[in-house]
């Protein structure tokens, strides 16, 4: 037994050094080395990033910036990721109408700075700036009904009432904007939930 330890940690040694051979996805900030499971059938890319592609591109949780949102699982078709929807805006853990949802309110209305902020972060809250929340903002993944314009009167609204707890009619009853492609709360609940990390129910 003793003299077959320096052949496995030779094994050992070759099987790192295969896992790494060869050069992934890289920037100027970061590089991925190819392994047998992150071989890359295909490459994801963007201007901004790029993974390599393998069976489940395998990673717990979500991978998020101001810019990106991915989430784990198989992605046959992915190309690049979207801009991310964010609503629990001050990193509590809570998606909260009268802290989140009136900040949301106040932006969708042109808001900044203070004007955004005061008076509106909830309690353990991980950014309680406009400096820190700024950059988890991309207006356009709020337009919540669809229509391709954000409004604090349709949109902002509806989130809103969903984070009080509201669904259904109650959400959507005169707040959708005109001509939505997301016409029902059954749509807009799946947009919540799937894209803006929401978990509101039926």
């Amino acid at each position: 037994m003793v003299a077959r330890i320096p052949q496995m940690m030779l094994a050992a040694a070759c099987l790192v050094s295969a896992t790494a051979i060869g050069a992934g996805p890289s920037s100027a900030n970061y590089a991925i080395p190819t392994s047998v499971i992150n071989s890359g059938v295909a490459p994801m890319a963007s201007a901004n990033y790029s993974l390599s592609s393998s069976l489940g591109d395998p990673f717990s949780g979500v991978s998020m910036s101001a810019n990106y949102r991915a989430t784990p699982g198989f992605w046959p078709t992915l190309k690049g990721a979207a801009p991310a929807c964010i609503l629990d805006l001050d990193g509590n853990g809570e998606i909260d109408a009268l802290t989140d949802g009136v900040m949301l309110i106040r932006i969708m209305s042109g808001l900044t700075g203070d004007a955004v902020t005061n008076n509106a972060i909830g309690k353990n809250a991980q950014r309680t700036t406009w400096a820190q929340i700024q950059p988890f903002v991309t207006l356009s993944t709020l337009d919540i009904d669809g229509n391709g314009a954000v409004d604090p009167l349709t949109d902002g609204l509806m989130i809103l009432r969903a984070s009080f707890g509201m669904t259904g009619d109650a959400v959507t009853m005169n707040a959708l904007g005109a001509s939505p492609s997301r016409g029902t709360w059954a749509a807009i609940r799946g947009y919540l939930n799937s894209t803006c990390g929401a978990a509101f129910g039926l």
